[in-house]
Formats: structure tokens, sequence, C-alpha cells
């Protein structure tokens, strides 16, 4: 089972912190891991990001174009980010931050439309 996650907001929400506390939990369970953290030039208040692959198996990219879990902190990441997440897939949103999701064309490999709302139905498997 192979768990795909972003983890996204700006400088200082915690999501390079959550990102990695994630993939070093799973490598203590055994897990095959990747962590890939994206940030821009700013300390705090800048965009940042990181892909979070969990997996029985190898893994073989660290970049997540289909994901299976999106944290989302900000409006401008649920606009970058809300089209990856699959159907079924489950959004963790900070709705204080984020209330809706912009319309936007889904990413290439994309095999499912995205969800249109925020409060789309999610669910998640649980790697046990």
């Amino acid at each position: 089972m192979t768990n795909r996650m972003i983890l996204a907001g700006s400088g200082g929400q915690g999501c390079l912190t959550m990102g990695k506390l994630l993939a070093e939990c799973a490598m203590l369970e055994g897990r095959h891991v990747t962590y890939f953290p994206s940030y821009g030039g700013e300390v705090r208040g800048g965009t940042a990001n990181c892909h979070v692959v969990l997996s029985t198996e190898q893994v073989f990219s660290p970049m997540v174009e289909e994901a299976t879990a999106l944290m989302i902190m900000n409006q401008p990441s649920l606009d970058r980010f809300g089209p990856q997440l699959v159907r079924g897939g489950l959004l963790v949103l900070n709705s204080s931050m984020a209330s809706s999701l912009t319309p936007c064309a889904p990413p290439p490999s994309s095999k499912s439309p995205p969800p249109t709302s925020p409060a789309a139905s999610a669910t998640f498997a649980s790697p046990t």
C-alpha cells in the first residue's frame, strides 16, 4: 500500500516539520519513504510545501502528482494542490485560512477529475 501526501502552506506554519515527522515515523515502522521539501526564499510567510510518499513497497519517485492526502494551510496552497487530490482522498484543511477550491485544470497525468469542493467526501486507508 502506498500513500502519497502533499503538505502545503506558508512558511512557519509547520508543513515541512509535519512532513518530516510523518516520514520519520513511517521509517521507524519499516516503511519505504520519500520526503521532498520545497520552500520560497522567505523564512516566514513565503510558500512552503513537501511531498511525502509512504509505502510498503519500494518508492521510485519523491514527487506526488496524484495525492491520496492533502494537508492545506492556506488558500493559495489549496488552489495550487487541490486539483491533485484523487477522488476519495483525504483533505485536511485549515478552514480559517482557506475555504474554497478555485476551479482549474487537473494535472496532465490525472486519471480522475479533481473534487469541486473541499467539502467533498474523503476517506483514507490506514497503512496497517
